[in-house]
């Protein structure tokens, strides 16, 4: 009887030490620092949800911006900086609800993070790894975001809204020569440098304005 008892816990001895090494393992796997490969694919699954960002993000800034530019600023003599502006305040808003999506395609293009521990989350080599393909990430996204500029004609723009201020500029300018000079008709002439094009602009009192061009 003695000598099973013994040999009992003689066994049981042995299963301790041997769960007591297999936690030993875990807890070095656990605290030790990641492999250079774990930190690889915690660089790329932190990029890759930000390239989607930073290009949806320039993307619909410069559309939206572009279409704010030539309707409101140009009616309402707001500057392109207003433009850009109001653009990027949508395209932020846009942001919030479409960076799941692209973090959610990430995943089943198995662009996904490795299984590491808390302890490992936490490390400064992590830490580094993370913000710096958050940071590749974004860069790439706004350059990709960027090739609408390609596609606009902003030469077109920018005379539509040279035109829309000398519009303004005509009208509040011969009320006051009407009004100073008591005139029936006030005459503007206007050069345009960039297309050598004189423009002379008449208003007459009650009636209809008119507009003549005469390029150089």
């Amino acid at each position: 009887m003695a000598g099973r008892f013994a040999s009992q816990i003689a066994a049981d001895q042995a299963v301790v030490r041997r769960l007591e090494s297999a936690f030993e393992d875990v807890e070095a796997i656990e605290l030790g620092p990641p492999t250079r490969s774990q930190l690889l694919q915690v660089g790329a699954a932190s990029a890759l949800p930000f390239v989607g960002f930073g290009l949806l993000d320039n993307l619909v800034m410069i559309l939206f911006g572009d279409v704010i530019d030539m309707t409101l600023c140009t009616a309402l003599g707001f500057s392109t900086m207003a433009a850009a502006a109001l653009g990027n305040t949508l395209s932020d808003g846009l942001g919030v609800f479409s960076g799941g999506v692209v973090e959610d395609m990430a995943v089943r293009m198995g662009f996904s993070a490795p299984p590491l521990s808390r302890a490992q989350l936490a490390m400064a080599a992590t830490k580094r790894w993370e913000r710096g393909g958050q940071w590749i990430g974004i860069t790439v996204g706004c350059i990709l975001g960027m090739f609408p500029l390609a596609l606009l004609n902003l030469k077109e723009h920018e005379a539509k809204k040279r035109e829309a201020a000398l519009e303004r500029m005509f009208g509040s300018v011969t009320i006051a020569v009407e009004e100073m000079l008591c005139a029936d008709i006030a005459l503007i002439m206007t050069i345009d440098e960039s297309s050598q094009e004189l423009t002379a602009r008449a208003a007459t009192v009650g009636g209809k304005d008119f507009v003549f061009r005469a390029s150089a």
